[in-house]
This record gives structure tokens, C-alpha cells and sequence, in this order.
């Protein structure tokens, strides 16, 4: 006998045990366990979400830590410098003080030429007083007299040139010690000059490594000038490209290890074409980072189809390094600002 629709549902209604035993005959078993299986995979979902923000963390936890060396690094630097200025005040007062002793010896010397001087004049006297006393005997008496005054001023003479020759020989003592104190200080200069630049030169390659990561991270935002839908070629993807390449021919393994060694390798879309961007990156941009691009990016121009560019990027450029980059075909970037070779020394605009 057929049930009707009505008489379905009612009895549905009035015995909810139907509704169950009616949705095993309808459902299949698969179906009967979706919601079970749907709830299993948003748990594990979960677990792998709640991993990675482990992971977020401390990557920011990291990068804290780097900031707060960086900081301490700058501030002993500054330390550095404040004291080798402190030094180079007490060099210039050393200096001075010896060219001082240098006068006040002089200024002796020329006495010492004076006490000699009176002294032979005095001698010429004593030998004529002798002439006259056998002509003179009236006078002698007074004579006597002025030659023991003489002899007496003679001996005075005598024990000043002694107290000069010592005075002059202590101030000798004195400017040798000052000079071996000044030597001592010149040195010491120096090794905190060799300090501070090995200093500079571990903070510059730090930087060197912040900024190496941050151009990769944003390469779309730093490189949009010179091409469009700019994209960071990973380092198994670079590999693998130059594996083709050295088995094809085109590059020996030696430049492909050249290759590998260069900051980034950027590709985009400029001019409607694709196009690679070799990139040399460090804080102060110098001669050598120019010819690394360019040599690199002749290698990479062999390993694909498509247009290379050379670029250098930085915080630092001198006026005859940005010149002699432009000059050579080596697009500059430098804190946002792209440098063009087509368009000298103006921003480009694709």
C-alpha cells in the first residue's frame, strides 16, 4: 500500500527514530562520516596554522635580536671614535710641549754661548791686569782685589754652567721620554684605527646581509623600475637552470659557480619581454660590486634566451662610483631611488 507525501511526513514528525533509520537507507556510508572527517582535517588544519605562527615567531624573535646587536654595535663604534679624538687632542698637546722644550733649550744654548763669550773677555782682562801690575805697583793692591772679585765670579759662572749642563741634560732626558710616550701613543692610535675599521667593515656586512634579504623579499617594490612583475630566482631554481646550461655547453662549471655567488638574480617582464637583473647588493656600493654585476651578468646572458641587465644596490654610493656605473650600463639603486643608465643621472620611468 503507498504511503502518501502528507502521511510521510507526519509520521516522521511523530517518531523522530524514523528520521535516523530513513537517512542510513538514503546516505551512503561515506556521506554518514563526512562530518566526523570534515571535523578530523579542520583539526589538523589547525595544529599546522597554530606551527607556523611558532615559526613566525621566531623569525621576529631573530630579527630583534639582530636589531638590538646592530644598535650596540653603532654605539661602541661611536665610543671607538670619541676616544681616538681624545687621543689625537693629547698628541697635539705632546706636540706642543715639545716644541716648547725645544725653544727652552735652544734659548740655554744660546746663554751657555754668552757665559762662554764673558768668560773669554773676562780672561783677556785678568791677562792684561797682569801686564799692569809690573808697571802699576800702587795699583796692584786693588788689582789683587778685583782678581780674587774675578776669580770669585769666575767660580760662580762655573757652578751655574754646571747647573745649565745638568738642566739640559735632564730636559733631553726629558723630550726623549716624551718622545718614546708619543711613539707609544701613535701606536696605540693606530691599533684602535685598525679596530674601528675591522668594526666597520663587520657592520657593513651585516647590513651587506639585512639588505641582501630585504631586496629579496620585495623585489616588485625595489626593481619595479626597471622591470615589471619582478620575481626572486630561488637558489634550486637558479641551479637548476645552470645545470642546464653547463650540460648544453653554454657555461663551464667554473662560471657557474660565479653565477651562483651573485647577490640576486631577478626576472620580470620590461619593454613587454621577459628580462633577467643580476644584482650585486651592499651598503656602501664600490668599484668591485660594479665590475662583479657586469661580469655575471655577461655569464648569465649565455644561460638564457632573454635580455640581462646589471644592477648594484645600496645605501652609500660616492659621486665618481655612480658615474662610472652609469657610464658602464649598471643600473644603481640606492634607499628607493633607481638611477638609470638610459636616463643620466635622473630616475627612469619605464
Amino acid at each position: 500500500m503507498a504511503i502518501k507525501r502528507e502521511e510521510l511526513i507526519r509520521l516522521l514528525r511523530e517518531d523522530p527514530t524514523l528520521v535516523e533509520e530513513l537517512r542510513v537507507l538514503l546516505l551512503t556510508k561515506e556521506l554518514l562520516e563526512l562530518p566526523a572527517r570534515t571535523n578530523e582535517r579542520l583539526n589538523q588544519l589547525a595544529n599546522i596554522l597554530q606551527e607556523l605562527m611558532n615559526i613566525v615567531r621566531q623569525i621576529l624573535d631573530t630579527l630583534n635580536a639582530v636589531a638590538r646587536q646592530t644598535q650596540e654595535n653603532a654605539r661602541q663604534i661611536a665610543a671607538l671614535i670619541e676616544q681616538g679624538r681624545r687621543h689625537n687632542e693629547q698628541i697635539a698637546a705632546l706636540i706642543e710641549q715639545g716644541r716648547r722644550h725645544d725653544e727652552q733649550i735652544a734659548a740655554l744654548i744660546e746663554q751657555g754661548r754668552e757665559h762662554d763669550r764673558r768668560l773669554a773677555e773676562l780672561t783677556e782682562q785678568v791677562r792684561r791686569n797682569g801686564q799692569q801690575i809690573e808697571a802699576l805697583i800702587e795699583q796692584g793692591r786693588r788689582h789683587d782685589e778685583q782678581i780674587a772679585a774675578l776669580i770669585e765670579q769666575g767660580r760662580e759662572h762655573d757652578r751655574r754652567l754646571a747647573e745649565l749642563t745638568k738642566q739640559i741634560a735632564e730636559l733631553t732626558e726629558q723630550v726623549r721620554e716624551n718622545s718614546e710616550q708619543i711613539a707609544a701613543l701613535i701606536e696605540q692610535g693606530r691599533r684602535h684605527d685598525e679596530r674601528i675599521e675591522r668594526a666597520m667593515q663587520g657592520l657593513d656586512r651585516v647590513y651587506g646581509w639585512a639588505l641582501e634579504n630585504q631586496y629579496r623579499d620585495r623585489p616588485f617594490a625595489y626593481f619595479s623600475r626597471i622591470v615589471r612583475r619582478a620575481r626572486w630566482i630561488s637558489g634550486d631554481k637558479l641551479e637548476d637552470m645552470l645545470d642546464e646550461a653547463v650540460k648544453a655547453g653554454r657555461i663551464s662549471e667554473t662560471e657557474r659557480n660565479e653565477i651562483i655567488w651573485a647577490d640576486l638574480v631577478i626576472r620580470g617582464i620590461r619593454q613587454g619581454q621577459p628580462t633577467w637583473i643580476v644584482v650585486e647588493v651592499s651598503r656602501t656600493i664600490g668599484y668591485e660590486d660594479i665590475n662583479r654585476a657586469l661580469e655575471r651578468r655577461d655569464l648569465l646572458a649565455r644561460c638564457v634566451d632573454a635580455p640581462v641587465v646589471a644592477a648594484v644596490a645600496g645605501e652609500y654610493c660616492a659621486e665618481e662610483v655612480l658615474e662610472k656605473a652609469l657610464a658602464h650600463g649598471v643600473w644603481v639603486v640606492l634607499n628607493g631611488r633607481t638611477y638609470s643608465p638610459e636616463v643620466r643621472r635622473e630616475e627612469s620611468n619605464i
